[in-house]
């Protein structure tokens, strides 16, 4: 870009010098070059570029521009007062979604100051708003009084050193999976930055999972595409996939099947198939509703196969469902059996919750 001033982001200077470079190339060719251009060209923040430039066109004074910005800020320490301290607290109580960026420009203080504010001195935490199934109080009771009933199975069970197995349904998309405030990337320029591109129409993969109490990972059973999974589909697969591995894995201990209460898993022949060939079996009377924070398929197992296998996208459904076997696969046991541990954990925390979430 010939813009008459050279690659001044590659001189070695002050950050006071380089904004007076800033002021300068405002002055000269404010009117010509983006804030970006001149962020890229001097190195300095392009929302401090767009600030000195506001305050340019204000003063219409070079050196007051300069002058205000080259102000030594108050320290962190000395700003944060008792006065100051409670101040912070007050707008928190207020708005507790308010943002530290507002509330310190507000202020008139740096980002910095308010985080070890709130950090430091009011010993708080900046959260992340959590998402949840919206519970009435009267499904807080019934998930309330299933949880007491299924603690109640944990405590005396039929028979000693029963094993438990859990099962669920999972759509996975071909599509990557990323956290918008937690995936980064380091770069020098956003240009170098990798989108991550989502498909129109994603393809989906509905996944059938079985984890022990032990930490046996039943390989996954795929559902054909398109497949409504009735009561006919559910036996199927109970019968000709799932049982002959529970058989293999428990042997001659006795067990327990967990599932969920959908229509086809508590349907009249599936709750007789399911007593007929089951040891033992948590019925839909005590597994609680809405309770997805209960199931380690859930909390982690999905979690942590989804993670692995969307980590990038995949250009067709044999590779989507490719990566979900070896990752299923690969899952280490012992990784399984703790996640299985918190079980009863969290249905105390149910109880203790009255019903309620507790993450």
């Amino acid at each position: 870009m010939a813009s008459g001033f050279g690659p001044l982001a590659e001189i070695t200077w002050t950050e006071a010098e380089r904004r007076c470079a800033v002021v300068m190339i405002l002055t000269r060719k404010g009117d010509i070059l983006t804030d970006s251009q001149i962020a890229d060209l001097t190195g300095v923040d392009r929302r401090r570029v767009n600030e000195l430039r506001k305050a340019l066109t204000e003063t219409r004074d070079p050196r007051q521009v300069v002058s205000r910005a080259s102000k030594a800020p108050m320290t962190s320490r000395k700003v944060r007062s008792m006065e100051f301290i409670g101040n912070i607290r007050e707008i928190l109580e207020a708005t507790p979604d308010r943002s530290f960026r507002s509330i310190a420009k507000e202020l008139n203080v740096s980002h910095a100051t308010i985080i070890s504010c709130v950090n430091e001195d009011l010993r708080c935490k900046s959260y992340r708003m959590q998402t949840g199934q919206f519970l009435s109080e009267a499904m807080k009771a019934r998930r309330l009084l299933k949880s007491v009933k299924l603690l109640n199975k944990l405590k005396h069970p039929k028979d000693p050193g029963m094993l438990w197995f859990f099962s669920d349904e999972k759509n996975f998309c071909q599509d990557q999976v990323h956290n918008r405030q937690n995936h980064r990337w380091v770069a020098m320029c956003p240009k170098d930055v990798p989108r991550i591109m989502k498909t129109k129409f994603p393809a989906t993969v509905m996944v059938f999972g079985v984890v022990s109490s032990e930490g046996d990972v039943m390989p996954p059973h795929i559902f054909e595409t398109g497949l409504r999974v009735n009561t006919d589909i559910y036996l199927e697969v109970m019968e000709n996939t799932v049982l002959p591995w529970i058989k293999t894995v428990a042997g001659d201990r006795p067990w327990v099947w967990q599932q969920d209460s959908a229509p086809c898993h508590v349907s009249n022949r599936s709750i007789e198939w399911l007593q007929d060939h089951c040891y033992d079996l948590v019925t839909k009377d005590c597994w609680p509703p809405s309770s997805p924070d209960l199931n380690p398929l859930d909390y982690f197992v999905w979690g942590y196969v989804e993670t692995h296998t969307n980590r990038r996208a995949h250009t067709t459904k044999a590779s989507l469902i490719t990566s979900i076997k070896e990752n299923f696969a690969s899952m280490d046991k012992a990784m399984v059996t703790r996640a299985c541990a918190a079980f009863r954990g969290r249905v105390e925390a149910v109880i203790e919750a009255e019903g309620g979430f507790f993450e």
